[in-house]
């Protein structure tokens, strides 16, 4: 009979009392005692590990891919490891020593190394992931004995649960003949041969959340010739591509390998006695049984018989039951087989390696483009460590277990699963039952999301962080990851044909299969759940209307008034699930309708953290828009109003939305919340007006932002330009400004690689702590942030210009039509060619003769530098000169310029097409070749111009342009370019060198993202020019001199810094407040 832990950890205590009295050498007396119980624990458990002793050293040697290829056991004097690892480092620094040297000598990696020192009191586990781990010193318990051999019988157990060997097995590779190809198209093809009815419901059903979560796919570019490429499509098999089915296809195939990988898990897990994997056996099954076996998965039964009670239900995701076929089934036994080559326990011993594995596998699974064209980026744990850390949810953290965490669009699950593992370790410093910490975790860490897919993931995710606990439970447990809206629960639906009680209207759960009706009396936490097992159960039973009733009025405890009220919707919705059932497309509705009412009943919350989709409401299904709109005008959110709102003309993110709802509705009063969000909603105009509010309506309760990180520079997100904040705020206190803005920079050029972890990041980057408040003093005000005093000298600055600005003439689409470079001229005629290739379209090149008098020189942003600008080409303006805002009327054209026009009905179809053109100009009869942008001010002699893309504004002024084709003409502007236009030289150059000064460049860079627009000169007080103020007149001619130095090529800085002090001198600025404002500005750039 095989030695137990508590016998070895008695006789290690008696070895250790032995070797602390020997004198000489202790450590070798502890080697010679513990040594044979070490052996004969792995030999009586037929465990064939090579103890190989190498001076002080023990190497167990293990095989090539099983979770350690190498233990390196290290014998220490009895007392020399202390319980505190900073008083550690003399022995850690000798176990990393020697993995670095075998890792060195014998080409194995280090992370397939573990190091460990034992002194007879304590074990000190050493490893390196990316950076070295080295775990608090263990006591010598009896766990800590069964952790060690669980460490050592690694070496000749499965592969590691890591993403390099999921990777290889279960993405997509090279190979096309993969597991994950030949699955994907068994799915894919089985979707396009498809007569079953219960299938095309699921399908439609997947595609209704698919564009929910998605935007609509006719929205977006994705390229089948990636797809193919990746997957491996052959011509024929091109024919008619689908990209609905394909994507169902692959999301049935990764739901298929998380269910299959947490079963495995789980099993192990729960079922102690079993000898083998649980999906061992599967292999030997014929076609029929393991169909069976997997009808029991995707059914949740099998889960539920292991203790998990709801991992699985509402799964649309199981059709390809419906549809088995020869090349399904191959795929699904390949899956198995390959599950079975892989060790469970790398959980426990590889905590770091195996959080959020899914996420890895699934972006080698699908090609990043094809990812990011639908919108998906998956955040890197490190961002979300940044928020847990904000919001004070840490393993140290007093009462840690007690305090409730939701992510209410949780995706894979990556918050989730790194408060897990806080939580985790919290039990273990507290010492508390592991049973306690499992039923604190899934009670209070919690997780919403409308994706079928990420439910899944993040479940698969929550269970495989869980794992290790599941032994000690204490009954069912429920995974608390809801299939849910939590944005837009079910509602209370406008009184209509079935709405008997007026005052208290029913809810309404949308599904592709109908909508489904519940009274209020229905709508409580308990009764939704219990209804929804009852409706599930007796629909199998094919129960009567009449019984199914008086089961429900029973087990729900209904009084008289309340089966009144809820009567007529339970029989409707009862009789309808039987038809589904009696048509084979049920079994999924009653528990989409349980997740659906989710939202109403999990409670309030400590912390609200996660990533909220990034995606612009107008790029949602009409529909949803149409259900949510309510919501955006109840807190005020949007910047339009009425039709114009409900058309989908605001470009709100739904970020936005889910941010303000996830504080109303979920966080308690003084609970904080920290997301990541896009940084634009901070410093734009009009976009985050609404959400600049920080209240709920316009008179609800407030919320006061603690802080926000800047993270643009850093890029979190994997080959995306998206520009990244980081929001962190509490419920129930006012906003006050300035409020902390923390810029975070990297040290050295490259990327932030995405699996850092939060340290990591901290010593790669630099951080600026500066303060934001509001640039126009407003409530909802665009953001500028710098220094404390740098924006407290800004109060003169700020203000409104006396002058306007406007974004240039814009062709609405057309630039490759009228956008043209000269060939040759004549007196009144010149050569023209259109600049074909510029555009999004394709349009056909064709030179022609026109009139010289509508071709003018074109100032494009790219044509500007700080003090100087020159046009690089030429564009046709069929407009007329004396009335500019109208297009020349077709007679008119026909006879004074026929030649142009002869030109413009060449291209007269795209012309035509523009989307532009037939919104705004068609329905007012304005030509076809009418244009945007354009009055007597685009003529004005002189301009004040600069590129409307850029993080701060370098001016010049622009006068007429002379070129041997077209003469002397005025340079038109074109819509990349913003305008001043001054009939004055002396007054362009004055308002030139304000602009160009440091204070104004300071409020550009502190609040401008990416588009120094018109509206820049509502915040920069620049006083109407007096040619009569020698300091008006002393700027204008520096700006002069600034023209002609940087046209020559000669530097100007010494110029700048005399306009920096007069400009400085007329807003009332002192030397010290130039100075931080030059300093700060210097700082942001």
């Amino acid at each position: 009979m095989p030695i137990s832990y508590p016998e070895i950890s008695d006789k290690i205590k008696q070895a250790t009392r032995i070797a602390t009295g020997t004198p000489h050498e202790p450590e070798a007396k502890l080697r010679e005692l513990v040594a044979p119980l070490f052996a004969g624990y792995l030999k009586s458990r037929q465990l064939d590990l090579n103890l190989e002793q190498r001076d002080e050293l023990v190497l167990a040697n293990g095989t090539p891919d099983s979770v350690y290829n190498r233990l390196i056991l290290e014998y220490k004097k009895p007392g020399v490891i202390k319980p505190d690892n900073a008083k550690n480092r003399v022995v850690i620094a000798k176990v990393r020593g020697y993995i670095e040297d075998l890792a060195e000598k014998e080409g194995w990696k280090k992370e397939r190394l573990v190091g460990v020192a034992f002194d007879g009191y304590y074990f000190l586990f050493v490893r390196k992931v990316r950076r070295w781990v080295e775990q608090d010193p263990i006591p010598v318990t009896p766990e800590s004995i069964e952790f060690f051999f669980q460490n050592l019988t690694r070496l000749v157990g499965g592969h590691p649960l890591i993403p390099e060997y999921l990777i290889r097995d279960f993405s997509v590779g090279d190979s096309p003949v993969s597991v994950a190809i030949k699955a994907i198209k068994a799915f894919y093809f089985a979707l396009k041969e498809n007569v079953n009815q219960k299938v095309t419901v699921f399908f439609d059903q997947w595609t209704l959340q698919f564009a929910e979560v998605h935007g609509a796919v006719e929205n977006k570019k994705i390229d089948p010739e990636t797809l193919f490429r990746t997957y491996g499509f052959r011509k024929d098999e091109q024919k008619d591509f689908k990209p609905l089915p394909f994507f169902f296809a692959l999301d049935t195939y990764y739901a298929l390998f998380m269910k299959l990988l947490a079963y495995q898990v789980v099993g192990h897990y729960t079922l102690g006695t079993m000898v083998e994997l649980p999906l061992a056996e599967w292999e030997r099954h014929d076609s029929a049984t393991l169909k069976d076996h997997l009808k029991q998965v995707e059914d949740g039964g099998v889960f539920r018989q292991l203790g998990i009670r709801n991992f699985l239900e509402g799964d649309l995701l199981s059709w390809y039951l419906n549809d088995w076929n020869n090349s399904i089934e191959e795929a699904v036994r390949e899956v198995i087989k390959r599950l079975n080559a892989y060790d469970p326990k790398t959980l426990e011993l590889l905590p770091d390696e195996t959080r959020d594995i899914l996420k890895k596998v699934y972006q080698f699974l699908v090609p990043k483009q094809i990812r990011h064209d639908l919108g998906e980026y998956y955040t890197p744990d490190w961002l979300a460590e940044r928020c847990l850390n904000q919001v004070g949810y840490g393993a140290k953290e007093k009462g840690l277990l007690e305090k409730r965490v939701l992510d209410p669009g949780c995706g894979s699950g990556t918050f989730l699963i790194l408060a897990i593992k806080r939580a985790k370790e919290h039990g273990r410093l507290r010492n508390l039952e592991p049973a306690k910490t499992l039923t604190e975790v899934t009670k209070n860490i919690v997780g919403f999301d409308l994706n079928p897919l990420a439910v899944i993931s993040a479940r698969t995710n929550y269970l495989l962080a869980i794992a290790d606990l599941l032994r000690y439970k204490r009954g069912e447990v429920t995974i608390p990851i809801y299939l849910c809206d939590s944005i837009n629960p079910p509602q209370a639906r406008v009184a209509g044909e079935m709405t008997l009680f007026p005052k208290k209207e029913p809810y309404e759960v949308k599904t592709a299969v109908g909508d489904f009706l519940f009274s209020h009396s229905i709508v409580t936490k308990q009764r939704i759940q219990q209804l929804a097992d009852l409706l599930e159960g007796a629909v199998k039973k094919k129960l009567p209307s009449d019984e199914f009733q008086d089961k429900v009025r029973k087990e729900l405890d209904l009084n008289e008034a309340e089966m009144r009220e809820s009567s007529l919707y339970l029989v409707d919705t009862y009789e309808r699930l039987c038809d589904l059932e009696r048509n084979g497309i049920n079994g999924i509705w009653s528990r989409i309708i349980k997740n659906a009412f989710a939202p109403y009943f999990v409670g309030s919350f400590d912390f609200v953290i996660g990533n909220p989709p990034w995606v612009n409401w107008e790029s949602l299904p009409q529909e949803y828009r149409d259900k949510t709109v309510d919501t955006w005008q109840r807190y005020d959110l949007f910047e339009h109003t009425g039709l114009r709102a409900r058309l989908g003309s605001a470009k709100d993110d739904i970020s936005v939305l889910m941010t303000y709802v996830s504080i109303d509705k979920y966080l308690r009063d003084r609970g904080r919340l920290c997301i990541v969000i896009t940084q634009t909603l901070f410093k734009t105009v009009g976009g985050g007006e609404g959400f600049r509010r920080f209240r709920l309506g316009k008179k609800g309760t407030p919320f006061r932002v603690r802080q926000v990180d800047d993270m643009s520079e850093l890029q979190p997100f994997d080959s995306a330009t998206n520009r990244t904040a980081v929001f962190f705020c509490q419920k129930g206190e006012r906003t006050s400004y300035p409020v902390e803005y923390v810029i975070w920079r990297k040290k050295e050029k490259g990327s932030i690689a995405i699996d850092l972890d939060w340290e990591e990041v901290v010593q790669k980057t630099v951080v600026k702590r500066l303060k934001a408040q509001s640039i126009d003093g407003s409530e909802q005000g665009s953001w500028i942030s710098a220094r404390p005093k740098a924006l407290k000298a800004l109060k003169n600055v700020v203000g409104e210009a006396a002058y306007q600005a406007r974004e240039g003439t814009n062709t609405g689409g057309a630039n490759g039509v009228l956008w043209v470079e000269v060939k040759q001229s004549s007196t009144n005629l010149c050569t023209i060619e259109n600049l074909n290739e510029i555009g999004k379209k394709v349009i056909a090149l064709h030179r022609a003769e026109v009139e010289t008098d509508l071709v003018f020189p074109l100032l494009r942003g790219r044509d500007i530098q700080r003090w100087n600008a020159n046009p690089s080409i030429r564009i046709l303006i069929p407009h007329d000169l004396n009335d500019p805002a109208k297009a020349i009327d077709t007679k008119i054209i026909e006879s004074k310029f026929p030649k142009t026009l002869k030109f413009l009905e060449y291209f007269e179809k795209p012309l035509r097409d523009r989307a532009l053109y037939k919104k705004y100009l068609e329905p007012q009869g304005v030509p076809f070749y009418g244009i945007y942008n354009i009055g007597l001010y685009t003529f004005a002699p002189y301009k004040v111009v600069w590129s409307e893309v850029g993080h701060d504004v370098e001016a010049a002024v622009v006068a007429s342009h002379e070129s041997d084709q077209v003469g002397k003409k005025v340079v038109v502007p074109d819509h990349t370019v913003v305008a001043i236009s001054l009939e004055d030289e002396k007054e362009a150059h004055y308002v030139c060198a304000m602009l160009n000064s440091s204070p104004a460049q300071f409020i550009v860079v502190g609040y401008v993202v990416l588009h120094p627009s018109p509206h820049i000169l509502r915040n920069i007080k620049i006083p109407k020019f007096n040619p009569n103020h020698d300091t008006h007149k002393e700027l204008a001619h520096l700006s002069r001199q600034c023209h002609k130095k940087v046209a020559a090529g000669i530097s100007v800085t010494d110029l700048e810094q005399q306009i920096d002090e007069l400009a400085a001198e007329l807003w009332g600025l002192s030397k010290p407040e130039l100075k931080e404002i030059k300093e700060s500005l210097e700082e942001m750039r």
